[in-house]
Order: structure tokens, then C-alpha cells, then sequence
């Protein structure tokens, strides 16, 4: 692993939330699958867990597990590292794990004067990370508009099905929007919006090209009324059976398949992280890129020892 990251002067973290108020746009094990590929190239990564399902949370193994989470942080505005931050299997990912089963933020969030703006406040007790990257509920509520207000960049994956794609942008735009007047209020930077196409047919499906010339269509055109800068991610994410063992296996992709598949036209699963991760921290790309290079030039030796294939362990979808 690399750790040639850390620069002489020291920024905020750059946060980035993954937001999809439809749900099962893929976000979960995106985010999980980032800080995955950022914590392994050496940068310090907080995750906070603010879905109510947490899958996030229970992707990676928790070493040291903190007796509370993501309900003290935000109900009691308690920033303490022991009692809210676990440490993951990763060693250079913390986490505010999700501990709000019966979802009870909502309730006070929504009716507390700064509930909007409270995680925003919050995360600045956290300069020692390079990355703080959130995972969201998978429904229109105040929890992904408290992320959106603590986001320098959002992430926004959706499925390559239209219908899906145009109620995804019917819930989440409209949220945006709504959001806006008091960015404006209080002379707050507006958030990027990137929207990612994710589990793209690796057969090159008519139907999936149809339904992304649509979707690509749909963010081209614009959306009445919102101002947030919002834009397509410049490459697709293919669906590969290597994210369903990940999740079962609670590692990243990235090392289960490190290099191409040979005779398959999708690429690595880590070349679609890294094209990820540089897309939302383009600050880190120089860094990033010697981390993919070496684990290929790993992959490549591991390759010619073994006499055939690379190292994963998860080939997806022929």
C-alpha cells in the first residue's frame, strides 16, 4: 500500500455524499467500494453511515467497534473519536456507524432550528482526514438533504432502465431545488452533481445504450428551475459479478480483481474504482494513478508466476 498521499499543507476534507432518493441505484456498494480503493492508496478515509439499512456499515468488519454512531453525532453533537469512530478491517478507514434502527433523526432533525445544516457543522471536528464520504438513505427525506448540505461533491448512480432513471430525477432534482433558496440565503457554494450510469450490461445491451443515451439526454437538457451544477460521470459502471463477492467476502473489489479479465470487454473492476475515485477527488488523481499502476504491475507478476489469468477471485458477467 501506498502512503506518499500526505501533503505538506493541509485542506479540509473533501466530502462526498452518494445520493439516490429512489434506492437501488447501486450507491451503498459504490461508496463502499471507494473507500475501499482510497483507504488502500493511502488516504486517511472517514465514512458515515446515515442509512437506516446499513449496508454500508456492515460491508467491512469492524475491529474496534465504538459503543455509539452516526444518532450520537447528530442528536447529541458528539464528536468524541471513542465513543462514535470504529475502526474498520482497513486500517486507514474510520467509521460513524449507522445505529439509528427505528429511524428517530428524522423527527428531530426536521424539527431542530439547524437540523439541515448540523452535519455540515459537525464534520469540521474531523480535519485529520483526507476524504469523509457519506452513504445516504434510499428515499426523500432530511437525511440525504443534510448530506447534500455537508457535500462538496455529490454522487448520484442510477440504473440504466428509464423509468427508473426518470423517477430518480423526479425525486432527487426536485430535492435539489427545493434545497436551493437557502444556499442562496446563506451564501453557501453549491455542491457538484455527478451522475453515474451503474451496472451497465458488459454485452454492450441495446437496451442499456438506449436507456443511457436517454439519461445522458436528460442531464444535457437540464432540469427546470435548479441551478446545481450537475453533469454526467464520463464513463459507465459495468455490472460484474466480483461486487456480489465483495459484499459476501466484506472486501473491495479492487483486490479481488486487480487486472482485466482475459477475453472479456468489460474492464478490471479496479480500473472502474479508479476511474471513480478520480472523478470525485481529482486533487488525489496523482496519487490514485501510482496506486492502480502498481497493483497491475503486481497482477501482472502474479500472473506470469502462476502461468495463466491474474489474481481475482470474481470474474462477473462474460
Amino acid at each position: 500500500m501506498l502512503n506518499n498521499h500526505i501533503s505538506a499543507t493541509k485542506r479540509a476534507p473533501r466530502v462526498v455524499s452518494f445520493i439516490n432518493t429512489k434506492g437501488g441505484g447501486g450507491k451503498s456498494t459504490l461508496a463502499a467500494n471507494t473507500v475501499g480503493f482510497l483507504a488502500d492508496a493511502g488516504l486517511r478515509v472517514l465514512g458515515i453511515d446515515l442509512d437506516t439499512q446499513p449496508l454500508f456499515t456492515s460491508y467491512y468488519q469492524l475491529t474496534q467497534e465504538a459503543p455509539g454512531g452516526v444518532y450520537e453525532l447528530l442528536l447529541n453533537r458528539d464528536t468524541s473519536p471513542e465513543t462514535i469512530i470504529s475502526q474498520t478491517s482497513l486500517p486507514n478507514f474510520h467509521l460513524i456507524k449507522s445505529n439509528d434502527p427505528h429511524d428517530q433523526l428524522k423527527n428531530h432533525l426536521l424539527t431542530a432550528p439547524d437540523g439541515r445544516l448540523r452535519l455540515r457543522q459537525l464534520i469540521a471536528a474531523f480535519p485529520e482526514y483526507d476524504v469523509i464520504i457519506i452513504d445516504t438513505q434510499g428515499a426523500y427525506s432530511v437525511l440525504p438533504q443534510i448530506a447534500t448540505f455537508a457535500s462538496d461533491i455529490i454522487c448520484c448512480p442510477t440504473v440504466p432502465a428509464i423509468s427508473d432513471a426518470r423517477e430518480f430525477f423526479r425525486g432527487t432534482m426536485s430535492m435539489f431545488a427545493e434545497m436551493q433558496s437557502l444556499y442562496q440565503m446563506l451564501g453557501l457554494p453549491l455542491p457538484q452533481v455527478r451522475v453515474g450510469v451503474n451496472r451497465m450490461d458488459p454485452r454492450n445491451s441495446r437496451l442499456d445504450h438506449e436507456a443511457l443515451r436517454v439519461i445522458s439526454d436528460m442531464v444535457a437538457a437540464g432540469f427546470p428551475g435548479l441551478v446545481f451544477p450537475v453533469a454526467m460521470l464520463p464513463f459507465q459502471i459495468t455490472r460484474l459479478d466480483v461486487y456480489n463477492m465483495g459484499s459476501k467476502l466484506g472486501l473491495p473489489v479492487h483486490r479481488l480483481e486487480p487486472a482485466p479479465i482475459p477475453d472479456r470487454k468489460a474492464p478490471a473492476a479496479s480500473r472502474i474504482i479508479y476511474e471513480l475515485s478520480c472523478a470525485l477527488f481529482p486533487d488525489a488523481e496523482a496519487s490514485l494513478t501510482e496506486y492502480i499502476l502498481s497493483l497491475e504491475a503486481q497482477a501482472a507478476l502474479h500472473s506470469r508466476g502462476k502461468g495463466r489469468g491474474t489474481v481475482a477471485t470474481g470474474e462477473g458477467v462474460q
